[in-house]
């Protein structure tokens, strides 16, 4: 076949591969741990996104340090989390709370930020940092995510046909026609998004559909014993696949797909004949087939965090009961440091405070 040239569109996006943990993430091919944990990356940079913009910069800070991933919130990519979803979300709540200290050094002093005679004065305060109350609110924006990714996912379909009709519109050689199409969806698709980052994450579900329709492609077409085309988009894929992982900006599916269906027809030295539009449409086929698939595994995401805030009151009641009322009111009124007393902290606060019954009463049911 031709030579691929390499797709050079957006060069003035951010390229960078800080955060991508293909190694760690190549393992995850278990039933549902692939897009599962696409949807909980997508969750905790929501929450992050979320407090910063409330002005809750010390939560979202400690977050980021617990999870040792400096800058998730501002990652587009595949691929940033370290550890499979549940052991993130079950370490989460497991943590013990803690306590730490703020420093603010007001602007105004006395009326006047620039008198040099007046010492800056430094506000400490101590600021409670309670995971339990992160994980829950992780688990909500993680079912709210699943769901939207769900509902995207299945104009996976239009999105194809549309590629379809655009790459016919330039064969045509119409111009005009070609203009008037657009590809299905948007950054955002109805103009309605419950979540912040949905145009975000609909691009890069695009991104990692299309990364791993080549996967299932080049093995299809090794299944089928055409080697010519294994060769073929293997090499391809070498060449404009490095867009996939790390940041590169936006519409990296669309790129790609457009260079593969550009590309033109040969025939080797020995005769066999490669056709990169069949190629395409294998390529195509096993993005739907994708889709398909996660739609399912995105179906179980309420009943997987039911299950986890389940098992999560069920240890802390049982915790309660072993200690008894009184003896647990007594370590909560007294100070301590110690994981024990902590996990107890916790536990009181989640079964014996009303408001958190009376917010969570219709998730527990």
């Amino acid at each position: 076949p031709l030579p691929c040239t390499r797709v050079t569109a957006h060069a003035h996006g951010t390229r960078t591969m800080r955060l991508c943990h293909v190694g760690a993430m190549s393992s995850a091919r278990k039933e549902g741990e692939l897009i599962k944990g696409f949807v909980l990356q997508r969750a905790l940079q929501t929450i992050m996104f979320y407090m910063k913009t409330c002005r809750d910069t010390a939560t979202a800070d400690w977050l980021e340090r617990w999870l040792e991933l400096p800058g998730l919130d501002e990652y587009h990519g595949l691929d940033g989390l370290k550890a499979p979803w549940l052991d993130i979300v079950t370490r989460l709540l497991e943590e013990p709370p803690s306590t730490i200290v703020l420093t603010s050094i007001p602007r105004n002093r006395a009326g006047s930020g620039n008198n040099p005679y007046l010492p800056p004065k430094v506000l400490t305060m101590d600021f409670d940092i309670v995971p339990q109350r992160i994980a829950l609110r992780l688990i909500d924006c993680a079912t709210e995510v699943a769901r939207e990714c769900l509902e995207d996912l299945g104009r996976m379909r239009a999105e194809n046909d549309q590629i379809r009709t655009t790459y016919l519109a330039a064969q045509s050689g119409g111009e005009r026609e070609l203009r008037a199409y657009s590809y299905a969806l948007s950054h955002d698709p109805d103009g309605i998004a419950v979540s912040a980052f949905r145009g975000g994450t609909y691009d890069l579900l695009k991104r990692l559909a299309t990364r791993e329709a080549v996967r299932a492609a080049l093995q299809r077409l090794d299944r089928d014993r055409q080697p010519k085309a294994v060769s073929w988009l293997a090499r391809f894929h070498e060449f404009n696949g490095t867009r996939f992982d790390g940041e590169h900006g936006y519409n990296v599916a669309d790129d790609f797909l457009r260079a593969l269906l550009s590309q033109m027809p040969s025939v080797s030295s020995d005769g066999s004949f490669c056709d990169p539009s069949a190629i395409a449409e294998v390529v195509l086929s096993e993005r739907e087939r994708a889709a398909s698939q996660w739609r399912e595994q995105l179906a179980t995401v309420p009943a997987d965090m039911l299950e986890l805030k389940r098992v999560y009151l069920s240890k802390g009641l049982g915790d309660v009961k072993g200690r008894g009322c009184s003896e647990v009111a007594r370590l909560v009124r007294r100070e301590g440091s110690g994981r024990e007393s902590n996990g107890l902290l916790a536990a009181a606060r989640c079964c014996f405070c009303p408001d958190y019954w009376l917010q969570r009463r219709a998730d527990w049911l």
